[in-house]
């Protein structure tokens, strides 16, 4: 069942699927890349799901920006780019997601498995002027 049966206006995109990740990537190369791109402390929520045992992940991720500008510049810098052009071929590409906001992920990731394990999501702290709580 999707949360928002009605697209989400493009001004309001703040939660993206990002394709392509070579599956060797860890959560933590991931988020260094992201980061690396100017985007340290724009998302609140990171999340690289991965399988089974052997650690590997299943070539995608979510991640949420803490407005609208950090996710277009994420889609600017890395759709249709290579990750790892000397060891992959993937060529990463950024879309919405289907649950937007951080509100609506962590009522969605709340109830699941997988969130009370060490391979779940990331919810991070972001500070910033604006921030009032």
């Amino acid at each position: 069942k999707k949360l928002n049966p009605e697209p989400t206006p493009a001004e309001e995109v703040t939660t993206l699927m990002i394709r392509g990740i070579p599956c060797s990537f860890s959560q933590d190369t991931l988020m260094k890349i992201i980061d690396n791109a100017g985007l340290k402390g724009q998302y609140d929520f990171f999340y690289l799901p991965r399988a089974g045992n052997n650690g590997s992940n299943l070539g995608y991720a979510f991640i949420n920006f803490v407005d609208n500008k950090g996710a277009e510049i994420c889609m600017s810098t890395f759709h249709g780019v290579p990750l790892d052009p000397s060891r992959s071929m993937k060529i990463c590409t950024i879309s919405p997601g289907d649950i937007q906001g951080l509100p609506n992920l962590r009522k969605h990731f709340r109830r699941t498995a997988v969130s009370r394990g060490s391979r779940g999501p990331v919810f991070l702290k972001v500070f910033s002027e604006e921030t009032e709580q």
